[in-house]
């Protein structure tokens, strides 16, 4: 099986495995489609922690969301289910009413200057029953032969 993995800091993680999140912003075209493995960062997102989407998906308030940060949904340091990387196109719009609604982004400002988002269109999550205790690395990344085992018994285990 031809797999990618991407590490995503959390809520974000757990926002496009069980939130509904169908948009992954980034900052750079990959040619790559087709399975990817979501791993959650060891980080928390302050943004994610103050976003009204994930609050909305978690059936919570925004100002309580930090305080689930230690709840077992969001899981660290670990590989937490595949989902299809069915797209991947430069953002349109701009910061206030981009493509690709709710969770894409528009044009904003990196700190050098503005630039464009990408959008990593997500499609048919599924989270794995155990999570897999990995380290993660920056960008899209290939997962070696015995983490990719590992997936690949979660998904022949799972029940999709």
């Amino acid at each position: 099986m031809d797999l990618r993995v991407l590490t995503v800091q959390q809520p974000w993680a757990w926002a496009i495995l069980h939130g509904g999140k169908t948009i992954e912003n980034r900052s750079q075209l990959w040619s790559y489609r087709g399975p990817l493995a979501i791993h959650a960062a060891g980080t928390w997102s302050p943004s994610g922690a103050n976003d009204e989407r994930v609050a909305a998906a978690l059936g919570q308030p925004v100002w309580r969301l930090a305080a689930y940060r230690d709840r077992p949904a969001f899981v660290f340091g670990a590989v937490l289910g595949v989902v299809e990387l069915v797209d991947v196109h430069w953002a349109t719009g701009g910061p206030c009413q981009p493509c690709c609604p709710p969770w894409g982004e528009g044009l904003h400002n990196g700190g050098h200057g503005a630039k464009s988002a990408t959008h990593l269109v997500l499609a048919d999550p599924k989270p794995f029953d155990e999570p897999i205790p990995w380290k993660g690395r920056l960008g899209l990344w290939r997962p070696d032969s015995v983490l990719a085992g590992e997936i690949a018994r979660q998904l022949a285990g799972g029940a999709w």
